[in-house]
């Protein structure tokens, strides 16, 4: 029986493809089979590793039409991706297998940036000011606050209180530490950039979409 089922395994696999041969052909005689789609041109990809085994916890890349954002929720891999609406004065994003589930809208002249659910809920609201980012989740309540006092550093901590960590760039070298408030290293990162993105890894308070989602903006916001 296992051979006889390998056989007509053999024969469906020969019949199909003298169907593609012919299907070729006929392209060939009638018309020229379609171009190949053009890939998008990456910018910039951006990895953020666990600091003791070196596991990716998040890659972000970044292309002229869209950002994408893969990462590891408790060891389930998801997908985000972000493209402009029609107005192109927002960025929706979709997850796959979920459909959309966030509206990120920047205000170059407010020089502001706000989250919100697909229903039009306000989740985040950012404000840009010299050297610093503040990150509130209500206008009445203190923001946190992501602080870049030089080039080597980015503090963040709850607005006018306790810090929360800090992000180090190295000197002379692309290594990029993201650590807790007692200098503990949580994750780290390679890159050129020298970013308040991220300290959006210590803001408690976010879950894994939204964290993203942001850190995504601020990549975008420095192109």
């Amino acid at each position: 029986m296992k051979l006889r089922s390998l056989a007509v395994a053999r024969v469906g696999l020969t019949a199909a493809a003298a169907l593609a041969v012919a299907a070729l052909a006929a392209c060939g005689r009638d018309q020229a089979p379609p171009p190949p789609e053009t890939a998008a041109v990456e910018i910039e990809k951006i990895h953020v590793r666990t600091p003791d085994d070196g596991q990716i916890l998040v890659t972000f890349r970044l292309t002229a039409d869209d950002v994408t954002v893969l990462f590891d929720d408790q060891g389930r891999q998801r997908l985000l991706r972000g493209r402009r609406d029609g107005d192109a004065k927002q960025r929706r994003y979709h997850e796959r297998g979920a459909g959309a589930v966030a509206l990120a809208r920047p205000n170059p002249e407010a020089r502001t940036l706000t989250v919100r659910r697909p229903g039009g809920e306000l989740r985040w609201r950012v404000r840009f000011g010299k050297h610093r980012i503040l990150v509130a989740d209500h206008p009445e309540l203190p923001a946190f606050e992501l602080r870049q006092p030089n080039d080597e550093t980015v503090r963040v901590r709850y607005e006018g209180g306790a810090e929360l960590g800090r992000v180090v760039f190295g000197r002379g070298d692309p290594i990029i530490q993201v650590r807790g408030p007692g200098g503990e290293v949580l994750f780290r990162a390679r890159g050129e950039r020298r970013s308040e993105l991220y300290g959006v890894l210590l803001v408690p308070d976010l879950d894994p979409v939204e964290r993203y989602v942001l850190m995504a903006e601020l990549l975008l916001r420095e192109e």
